[in-house]
This record gives C-alpha cells, structure tokens and sequence, in this order.
C-alpha cells in the first residue's frame, strides 16, 4: 500500500486564502468599529452644541437684576462722551472732532 503525500500546494493556498479572509474579516470588523466611534463623537458634539444653545437662550431670556440693568444703562449712555481731555488737537486751523461731540462739559 503506497501512502500518497498530501498536495502541498493546494494546501498552501487554502491556509493563504484562509489568512487573506481572516484579514478582510479583521479590516471590516476596525472600520466599523471606528465608524460607530465617529457616529458616538458626533452625537457627543451635537448634544453639546445643544446644550450650548439651550444655555445661551436661557441667559438671553433671563430676567436682569438690578445691578445689570444699571450697569447697562451707564454703559449705554456714557459710551458716546468724551471727557476734555481725552481730546488731542492736532491742528489749531482744524477743530477736532471731539469738540464737535456731546462731552461731559458741555451737558453741565
């Protein structure tokens, strides 16, 4: 009885081929898991933004205080004064355009 050798060859390209499909399997199996990783960051940042635009409008809606209101007020109506000498003049033959301006003198 002769015992006949395997074909080496042919099982070499099973154990490839076998190889090369547990490598695709690997390949596939990473991209999907970073996907679903991007997908998690994703809706990670939508929330946050979400949530940043909930706060915002919340402190948009907010009722003001007192102290704020007041601070408002002043920094509304004094920020278009000019105190005399926060004025330089350049030329003496051209005015300058702070005196052309309402300033803290000339209200009193």
């Amino acid at each position: 009885m002769a015992q006949q050798s395997p074909d080496y060859k042919m099982l070499f390209f099973e154990e490839q081929r076998r190889r090369e499909e547990e490598q695709r399997r690997r390949e596939v199996a990473e991209r999907a898991q970073e996907e679903e990783q991007c997908r998690r960051e994703e809706e990670q940042r939508r929330r946050e933004n979400a949530e940043q635009a909930q706060e915002k409008a919340e402190e948009k809606t907010r009722k003001t205080s007192l102290p704020e209101f007041l601070d408002a007020c002043h920094n509304h109506l004094y920020s278009g004064l000019n105190r005399p000498d926060q004025c330089d003049v350049v030329d003496a033959r051209r005015p300058c355009e702070c005196e052309q301006q309402a300033s803290v003198t000339n209200l009193c």
